[in-house]
């Protein structure tokens, strides 16, 4: 996403290095091994970077990826594979300085034996400078080989025993000229600590609360990425905001509406009153006939 505002950068100046480590770099063809990609900002601060992960796909296949420990903490593009690679791209508000700063890690799975390297391309640092500086950058690529010969070891366990919640988060409702013809958009991102994020889904639900009681509107939970345009453009829903980690843990957030809805707005309380008065008139009915009858 900050590629596009390459134009107004300032020459690169200060450096930056990305390394890329694993337990070994022998590994066995019936072994799942994993990669960590660090980052080491040279004693100044950065708040964002991008780049992408290059592998040799005749040899290896992508198995999981792990992001909750990663020093960003808010992706514009979460890790993941497309196309035999692995794009990301993320900022760090308040920046982040570190000799050893771990992006993410990625665990992989042989599918051949043969040797290659795991790199990563187009990276690009941003300084925490307020100018939006570019960093040069070094990229320290790993090389692996896959054997039958290799020693064996315990696999990897991709899915841990997680059982906490993603972390709390504060989702803001804004609005820019500049972005989604200025409609209202909602900005939200959080961590995991434990496995990582695996998704987020929002609810859009028009509601009026009296006293115990909640008349809603139904709505749906939908996959949401980061920023949402809201359904609601006149702001009287309230926002539910889920986000799941990779082994199902949940945190919800809500958000309540900008305006307050009102108890005639919501259209099935009309339909509720119109089928009460239509079985009363019924009733009613009912009831006068039958006194008429006696009455004869």
């Amino acid at each position: 996403m900050f590629i596009a505002l390459s134009w107004c950068w300032a020459p690169p100046v200060f450096a930056a290095d990305i390394f890329v480590e694993a337990e070994n770099s022998h590994i066995n063809l019936a072994n799942t091994f994993e990669v960590n990609f660090f980052l080491d900002t040279q004693g100044v601060d950065i708040n964002a970077l991008e780049g992408n992960v290059v592998f040799p796909e005749q040899l290896i296949a992508v198995k999981d990826i792990k992001d909750g420990n990663s020093l960003v903490n808010f992706w514009v593009e979460r890790p993941h594979v497309t196309n035999g690679t692995v794009p990301f791209s993320g900022i760090i508000p308040g920046g982040f300085e570190s000799k050893r700063g771990l992006m993410f890690s990625i665990i992989f799975q042989p599918k051949q034996t043969g040797t290659g390297d795991i790199t990563v391309h187009d990276m690009q640092v941003l300084l925490n400078d307020g100018n939006g500086t570019a960093a040069s950058t070094t990229v320290q690529q790993f090389n692996i080989t896959i054997s039958r010969e290799a020693p064996t070891s315990q696999p990897l366990e991709t899915q841990q025993r997680d059982t906490v919640p993603p972390e709390q988060f504060e989702p803001v409702v804004t609005s820019d000229s500049s972005l989604f013809d200025g409609k209202y958009t909602l900005v939200f991102a959080t961590q995991d600590k434990g496995t990582g994020i695996d998704h987020y889904e929002i609810k859009e639900s028009r509601e009026f609360h009296l006293w115990k009681w909640t008349f809603a509107e139904p709505g749906k939970w939908v996959i949401a990425e980061n920023p949402y345009v809201l359904q609601d453009q006149e702001l009287k829903s309230y926002i539910y905001i889920k986000a799941i980690d990779k082994n199902g843990n949940e945190r919800i957030v809500t958000l309540e509406p900008l305006h307050t809805m009102k108890w005639y707005e919501i259209w099935w309380i009309w339909s509720i009153i119109g089928v009460s008065m239509f079985i009363l008139f019924i009733g009613t009915k009912i009831l006068w006939r039958k006194k008429t009858i006696s009455k004869v």
